[in-house]
């Protein structure tokens, strides 16, 4: 009889045991995700190794693993490279950027990453010695070309970044691996930038929307200059994970699935405040769209061209907003669009193209 009470016992266990492995190893992404602000804060602010689940989450929430633009989209592949993929199904390798750990789309289609050693690389790459013998050449030239050059110089001086935002050559934002900040080509006043530069240390991610900036600080927190028209609400903002820039607006995640939002919230692109479970956000100039941890996708703002007519989409692990359509990447690679394109899209081919490779993972 006790033999027969102990097997019993000992079955219980197990099944107990192997009922709490299939939960933790379902949940993982969602725990993960909702600790990225621990992460964040730890002395390896952030490795840039791609073995685990930690690096590929932080690119997803921060949106610098997949770019959308005008007439094609891009993204960092399971091999650090980067892989630009015109809507017609045609791909290229970057061969310039290697051991990359962040993407955005600067002007013109120029594809803008930083890599593991923090230095930054658009592509195609601009000259300032050809751009400078273009000017020369030019009549009625006015500052902002001269100011293109100073970008560009600017830019070749990048190191040890963290995070960025840039619409090379124009205007960028840098973190660094210190949590120190650098401002490439913004109009403010000197004295603004050199406070920025000078006593942001503290700072892990960075958004700015018509010169308001905003740093999100390891703690949480959120760091602004006094002459923002919203500081006394970001100083209400707490328990942050991440920052994104829209049009107009900018937006908070907190740790626990919901945003914070400040703007002009023109087309209802900031009614967020109904979202949960939300683990990355993608912003555009008119709308808002939402990834939840279910893998479904929420939407709000302008929606004449259909780009936020995303509720039929699943098991999404990736999301990017352009303004007249939404790009999504599922977990096994297919391709979902909302909108409208420039272009006609083959979305076979770019499916194929993403599922060969695109890092992809269950967030179930």
């Amino acid at each position: 009889m006790v033999m027969k009470i102990s097997k019993r016992f000992i079955i219980c266990i197990l099944v107990f045991l192997i009922a709490i492995s299939i939960y933790v190893l379902q949940n993982a992404c969602i725990d993960a995700t909702l600790k990225k602000h621990q992460y964040l804060q730890s002395t390896q602010l952030p490795n840039h190794h791609y073995e685990g689940l930690e690096q590929f989450l932080y690119q997803n929430i921060c949106g610098m693993s997949l770019a959308s633009g005008l007439t094609n989209f891009a993204f960092i592949t399971k091999d650090r490279t980067v892989c630009q993929v015109d809507f017609s199904g045609s791909f290229q390798i970057i061969p310039e950027m290697n051991n990359v750990t962040a993407i955005c789309h600067g002007e013109d289609s120029t594809i803008c990453a930083i890599t593991e050693d923090g230095s930054f690389v658009p592509y195609p790459c601009r000259d300032e010695t050809q751009e400078k013998k273009l000017l020369l050449q030019s009549v009625n030239v006015g500052i902002g070309p001269w100011s293109t050059i100073d970008n560009i110089e600017k830019y070749k001086t990048i190191t040890n970044a963290t995070f960025f935002r840039s619409n090379y050559p124009g205007e960028g934002f840098f973190v660094h691996k210190d949590n120190s900040v650098t401002l490439v080509g913004y109009g403010w006043s000197e004295d603004k930038r050199i406070t920025i530069e000078n006593s942001w240390n503290d700072v892990i991610q960075l958004a700015e929307s018509s010169g308001d900036l905003i740093g999100l600080t390891k703690d949480g927190t959120i760091r602004c200059l006094r002459s923002s028209p919203y500081y006394d609400e970001y100083k209400t903002w707490t328990d942050i994970i991440a920052v994104y820039t829209g049009g107009s607006h900018i937006f908070g995640l907190k740790k626990d699935g919901t945003i914070k939002s400040t703007g002009m919230d023109m087309w209802g692109e900031c009614a967020t405040d109904s979202w949960q479970n939300i683990i990355s956000i993608s912003p555009a100039r008119t709308y808002t769209v939402g990834l939840k941890v279910d893998g479904t996708v929420v939407a709000t703002g302008e929606n004449s061209h259909g780009q936020c007519d995303v509720e039929t989409w699943k098991n999404i692990i990736a999301i990017s907003a352009f303004e007249t359509y939404t790009l999504g990447i599922d977990s096994k690679g297919k391709v979902w669009i909302a909108g409208e394109t420039e272009d006609p899209v083959d979305l076979k081919r770019c499916s194929d193209i993403v599922a060969e490779h695109y890092i992809l993972l269950n967030f179930k």
